[in-house]
């Protein structure tokens, strides 16, 4: 008896329970949207917007020399595979015979068959291996064999891949990108590292952005006052504080006109009282669009940054921070340098991302130099950069 009433009862639970259930949920809506949460609905990884942007921004790629990937990366037959530009690009190091420690950058898809080089290739007697048939393409680009041919019979000249011109600066590899297929119109500069420099480390990120707003935001000056502040160093945010001047220079020089150069000088603030003026100084200098250089000179040391930008496809920046510094330079200060940094970048990215570029921006006194800097950006491209744009980012047949 007395079981029956437990199963009795836990019957009526049941169906009260399903009751209340029918009741809340579906008799009456929820309030789930408490006042001032709602925030719109813009997005800008929407494809309307992306599309938008193209129409708006320049064409996604400027003619100039952009880092693929470090030659270390090449190290025991290693094959590294690109995508940017609108190219499929395959790096790799030749060796065991007459082309041992070249490098070669070619077209990542076998003109046979159209395997990727890159993904099941090998590097296999100083050439790279196509996965498909075993077709071999030395860093020309050239085809050395191919397994099957009958005895006696040559490779044809014509089965060889298309080659790009790169070149090693400071242990990266460099490929030079031209919309009309010419020749580099300038050289990577030289700068002052050398093999007793320690190379800290690199850092890498990726922006939804073009990449002409990394440099333009270098020009734009009230922007680090407003959106920055004061420089904080961390941990010490209550105590020290930076704050910067910027100057803009446009070299006179023909043979620079792809380089422009900014001069940050930092005013360190202690205590909210005591001013340390030129604490440090860093030279921003613009390498073409792809490569940017810091220059940063302190008391402790003299640190380098090499920073490299690179549009993988539209409005997707890949983006490497290569930091060197003279062996005085204690560690612990590098790193304070690279953490505000990616601090302020990380300021950046906000805007940078959600951002519709203005053809004609209305200017007020106090801006920074913009129409002197997209002059200079023009430079970088040139009749088929558009087209090129077009073709490499299509959708359609």
């Amino acid at each position: 008896m007395i079981l029956g009433d437990y199963n009795g009862l836990s019957i009526a639970l049941l169906v009260f329970f399903v009751l209340y259930l029918i009741y809340t949920r579906c008799l009456f809506p929820r309030f789930n949207k408490p006042p001032g949460t709602f925030k719109g609905n813009f997005d800008h990884k929407h494809p309307d917007f992306i599309q938008r942007r193209l129409r708006k921004f320049p064409p996604p790629y400027p003619n100039g020399w952009y880092k693929l990937c470090d030659v270390t990366d090449l190290a025991h037959g290693n094959i590294v595979s690109v995508t940017c530009l609108g190219l499929d690009l395959v790096v790799f190091r030749g060796k065991n015979t007459q082309h041992e420690g070249a490098i070669g950058v070619l077209d990542a898809f076998c003109p046979h068959l159209g395997a990727h080089l890159g993904q099941g290739g090998t590097v296999d007697k100083g050439c790279i291996k196509c996965p498909f048939h075993g077709w071999r393409m030395n860093t020309d680009g050239k085809c050395e064999s191919i397994p099957y041919l009958e005895p006696g019979c040559p490779v044809p000249q014509a089965a060889g891949t298309k080659v790009y011109t790169h070149c090693v600066y400071n242990g990266m590899v460099f490929l030079w990108f031209h919309a009309e297929g010419e020749d580099p119109t300038f050289e990577l500069m030289k700068v002052p590292i050398t093999s007793s420099w320690v190379r800290h480390g690199t850092a890498c990120t990726t922006y939804d952005m073009h990449i002409v707003d990394m440099a333009e935001n270098s020009a734009d000056y009230f922007h680090f006052n407003y959106l920055h502040g004061p420089v904080e160093v961390p941990l010490l945010k209550s105590l020290i504080h930076m704050t910067y001047n910027t100057k803009v220079f446009f070299p006179d020089d023909e043979a620079k006109r792809h380089t422009i150069y900014f001069e940050n000088y930092a005013t360190t603030i202690v205590l909210k009282f005591l001013t340390v003026p030129y604490i440090q100084k860093t030279r921003v200098t613009f390498d073409g669009p792809g490569v940017v250089h810091f220059d940063i000179q302190t008391p402790l040391g003299h640190m380098w940054l090499i920073k490299t930008n690179l549009p993988r496809r539209p409005f997707d920046l890949y983006s490497e921070d290569a930091w060197f510094a003279e062996p005085r330079t204690p560690r612990w200060l590098v790193r304070l340098v690279t953490t505000i940094a990616k601090g302020a970048l990380e300021q950046d990215r906000e805007v940078w991302q959600n951002r519709l570029f203005t053809g004609k921006p209305f200017l007020v006194k106090g801006d920074g130099p913009f129409p002197q800097y997209r002059k200079w950006f023009d430079q970088f491209y040139s009749e088929n950069s558009v087209k090129v744009a077009q073709e490499r980012t299509a959708l359609t047949w």
